[in-house]
């Protein structure tokens, strides 16, 4: 199966202290989808509003976890993953700094007409709490 051309609507959430510290974005963007038996791809070009313009993100859904890369390199991918922390680098424009993610839930229904995919987790930096995060991501 190849990919498909599809719209992809994002819709993130992140909050650094009680609901009222809530922060949202949503962005809406051209991209490409595939979707393979238990497993589903999805990828769009970063745009100016993002301050990563012209960057490929690309999202692999597997079983049991997601992986969000962004350009060539695998040290800054994000591994959602129930169970595990993981820990990813974060580059700031001044330099990288080590992240740890863990996950708190993972949920989809995509299939090969596309769907949406739902994770949370939390973030932080030393083994120190940043923030609290979520997005829904939604394939048509």
């Amino acid at each position: 199966m190849l990919m498909k051309h599809v719209i992809i609507t994002i819709k993130g959430f992140q909050s650094i202290g009680d609901e009222k510290d809530k922060e949202s974005f949503e962005l809406v963007t051209d991209g490409e989808y595939e979707h393979r038996g238990d497993t589903a791809e999805l990828s769009y070009i970063e745009s100016e509003l993002t301050g990563l313009a012209g960057l490929k993100t690309t999202f692999f859904v597997e079983p049991g976890r997601v992986i969000l890369s962004r350009g060539s390199g695998t040290q800054g991918d994000m591994i959602f993953s129930l169970g595990k922390k993981h820990h990813f680098l974060y580059e700031t424009g001044h330099g990288s700094i080590l992240m740890g993610l863990d996950t708190h839930d993972i949920k989809h229904n995509l299939t090969p007409e596309g769907g949406t995919l739902e994770i949370h987790y939390t973030l932080d930096f030393d083994n120190m709490f940043l923030s609290r995060n979520s997005f829904r991501i939604s394939v048509r």
